[in-house]
């Protein structure tokens, strides 16, 4: 029977998802820069 257990999944899967959770989380901490700098200098709402 071929059964997998964790250790091949873990060491198939080991770099993907920390590079995953660090670039979204990059993308958030840009996002909210953004609209901080967008909302500091008037160029949101009226």
């Amino acid at each position: 029977m071929n059964v997998p257990h964790n250790g091949d999944r873990n060491t198939a899967v080991g770099p993907f998802w920390p590079f995953v959770g660090a670039t979204s989380s990059f993308c958030l901490l840009v996002i909210i820069v953004l609209f901080g700098y967008a909302w500091r200098n008037r160029l949101l709402g009226r």
